[in-house]
Parts: C-alpha cells; structure tokens; sequence
C-alpha cells in the first residue's frame, strides 16, 4: 500500500490526536515509513504515546518508590503488617494493600493530580472508616501530605502525612497530627517499610 497524499495523511492523523483518539499500534505500519523522519509525524508518534501512556512523565512516577511488597515494623520494634503497592489504571493509580499484624485489612488509592500538581490519597479499610490526605509534594527526597480528618469525638483534625524515600528498600511512613490549629504536633505512628526481596 502506498500513501497517496502525505499532506492529508499527516493532517488526518492529527486531527486524531487533538482529538484524543489513540491509533495504538497502527502507526507502526510501513504505509507510513515514507514520513516516518519528518518532525510532524515524529510529534504525532509522541502525542499518540501519551494518549496511550497519560501517567508515564516524571511528575506522575515520582511515588513509584513504594510500589512493591513490603514488611512493615515500627523503627526498633515489631512487625505491624505488610503491604503491597501496585500500580493499575493504566499506572496512574498506586494501589495500596494493607494487612496488619492483628488482622485489619485496608487499601489507599493514590493518584497525582495534573491540574494542582499535587498528589492525592483515598484511605478505607475493612471497618468503613476513610481519611483522605491532598496537597501531596514531593521534595527532598520525601512525598508530603495533608489532612484534615475528624477525630474519634468529631473534633477537627490536623494532618500531616509523609513517605521518606531512605533508599531502593526502604521507606518511612511518618503519620502527625494537631488538633490545636497547627501549634503542636503528636506522632500516631512512625512506619518503617522494608523491602521484600525473593
């Protein structure tokens, strides 16, 4: 097959693209090998790889440092549970799975969100109750959060919610909490991820 009028073609592709329609592995036919090289077939093969991979530029994989499988410990202490973090959707969701060491199970959905430019997290577990954490930014080599949850007799709630980046096999989950507007910070937990290897 030849293509009979490249100025068409091109133009007809990217009005594909400004469209948001993916043409997945058709542009991989030697139909278009002929303007393969030139720049605006170039920028449709990048517009049509975003389509297809919307979540693949840095901004979106600056949490994959969790995604794994994980034992979870206090800093000097015992084993608390274990978690698994994958990514789904189309790797623009970081999934997590929690177990804990008494039975508890729950799961966090974490997404970064283009248009704030920062991350989010959606927290439920097995006995329905959910906190939810935003503002999410990552710097100096750790994701923070924030939250702003009730507390156990409805009282608001000041959150601060952080992952260290330590190194490849191991994170910090460092979760604060104020209920005086900001002016002192408890600890509720201190987590210490360890990766498991094998």
């Amino acid at each position: 097959m030849i293509l009979q009028n490249t100025e068409a073609a091109l133009a007809q592709l990217e009005l594909a693209m400004t469209k948001g329609v993916s043409l997945g592995s058709k542009l991989d036919d030697n139909v278009f090998d002929p303007i393969r090289s030139t720049p605006r077939f170039k920028a449709i093969l990048a517009q049509n790889d975003l389509i297809l991979h919307p979540c693949a530029d840095a901004p979106h994989r600056v949490f994959d440092f969790w995604v794994g499988d994980w034992t979870v410990t206090t800093q000097n202490g015992p084993r608390v549970g274990d978690s698994s973090i994958k990514r789904i959707l189309n790797d623009c969701v970081i999934l997590e799975s929690w177990t804990g060491a008494g039975g508890g199970t729950g799961q966090s959905f974490n997404n970064y969100d283009a248009r704030s430019k920062t991350w989010k997290q959606f927290w439920v577990d097995a006995s329905g109750s959910r906190q939810e954490y935003e503002e999410g930014v990552y710097q100096d080599g750790a994701l923070r959060f924030t939250g702003h949850n009730p507390g156990p007799e409805g009282e608001p709630v000041q959150q601060r919610f952080t992952f260290f980046n330590l190194d490849p096999n191991h994170v910090r989950q460092l979760q604060e909490q104020s209920t005086d507007g900001g002016k002192t910070w408890t600890v509720v937990y201190d987590f210490y991820y360890a990766r498991k290897i094998g």
